[in-house]
């Protein structure tokens, strides 16, 4: 008789085991599909490589032994709205193979700052930004004119942007390769992760 309820309760025991194995696969499984859907299309870090938005983002800097920064991209940004003038924005660029802001473990992309709107006109003179002829500024940026778009006028449409690097001297953006078109934005860089000591918000 005692063997008969030794037995019961080693089987017992067991189902409980097994239980609470599958409680655990069930709560690993869903953390790790909550931490995909969250990556896929609400946030996502990536590392600057070039310094063609310094001071705002620092980039790579080997002589220094210094790393860019590691960003967070807020990719649910623009689900609801579109992006405004001076947002840090990140994007893709078709047909480009180099970029500035890289995801950790993934492909290439840009990141640039937003100063045209869509039906703006732009154009830069004298160094200086205008918006549908009227002097813009951010901060004490100032652009250098290169072509073949950053030495003329340029009206955006409906859906386009026109973005700029803050290092104007380094930077490659629509100066060179033109207005970009709002299906390639795909997120608001909102918070440097590291280096620690420049971690923080973006405005």
């Amino acid at each position: 008789m005692r063997t008969m309820e030794s037995a019961d309760g080693k089987e017992t025991r067991a189902r409980t085991r097994l239980r609470n194995l599958l409680r655990l696969l069930w709560g690993i499984a869903f953390f790790l599909a909550a931490l995909l859907l969250l990556r896929l299309f609400i946030v996502a870090p990536y590392r600057i490589s070039t310094g063609s938005m310094e001071p705002a983002l620092q980039g790579d800097h080997p002589e220094l032994g210094l790393e860019g920064d590691m960003v967070l991209v807020l990719k649910a940004a623009y689900f609801f709205s579109r992006p405004r003038r001076w947002d840090l924005v990140a994007f893709t660029l078709p047909g480009r193979g180099q970029g500035d802001g890289q995801e950790a473990g993934s492909g290439i992309h840009l990141v640039k700052r937003v100063v045209g709107l869509p039906g703006e006109k732009v154009e830069i003179r004298s160094r200086q930004l205008f918006i549908d002829d009227q002097p813009m500024a951010f901060r004490d940026l100032s652009y250098i004119g290169k072509d073949p778009y950053g030495n003329k006028a340029v009206v955006l449409g409906e859906n386009e942007y026109f973005v700029l690097g803050d290092n104007s001297y380094l930077s490659e953006d629509s100066r060179q390769w033109g207005p970009l078109p709002g299906k390639n934005i795909f997120g608001r860089v909102i918070f440097i992760l590291r280096p620690w000591s420049r971690a923080g918000w973006i405005e």
